[in-house]
């Protein structure tokens, strides 16, 4: 099913998609985004193309640009198509099973609460009570529940 690309926020995305497609050095990565762009530009993004939205979003987001050349409102607005994208929804599948491990804590005292660093970029955060132990892995890929122990 494609992705339908808002009025509203094509302008900022096939601006940053026709800077970004011009800077690929690759013949093949540069055909890629120009693809995209032209889909974007058109309001319909299909499955084919996902993937590179997706990269493109995650990357454009992280930095800050979309924010600093468009304003917050085009920034929600891209960051909303992200999570359309299969990237995005994984993001977003990852955050809620953190959040439904965090509630086997609701009610309980917490005796524990470290973070770890573990390879650059990436921290674990543990939560204990006398009952439950959780561990978290935060990274810029995400959040995802490392380990959930009961009992």
């Amino acid at each position: 099913m494609p992705l339908t690309i808002p009025e509203a926020a094509r302008e900022p995305l096939v601006q940053e998609l026709t800077r970004f497609a011009a800077s690929m050095p690759d013949p093949e990565t540069r055909a890629l985004y120009q693809r995209l762009l032209e889909a974007a530009a058109a309001g319909e993004i299909d499955e084919t193309l996902d993937e590179a939205l997706g990269r493109f979003l995650e990357v454009a987001l992280q930095t800050g640009r979309i924010r600093h050349q468009h304003g917050p409102h085009e920034e929600k607005m891209l960051r909303a198509l992200f999570h359309q994208t299969q990237r995005g929804r994984q993001i977003l599948s990852a955050v809620q099973q953190a959040n439904q491990a965090l509630r086997a804590l609701e009610g309980h005292t917490l005796r524990e609460l470290t973070f770890t660093p573990q390879n650059p970029g990436t921290y674990r955060l543990t939560l204990a009570t006398d009952q439950v132990r959780l561990t978290l892995e935060i990274s810029a890929q995400g959040v995802w529940v490392e380990n959930l122990t009961v009992g």
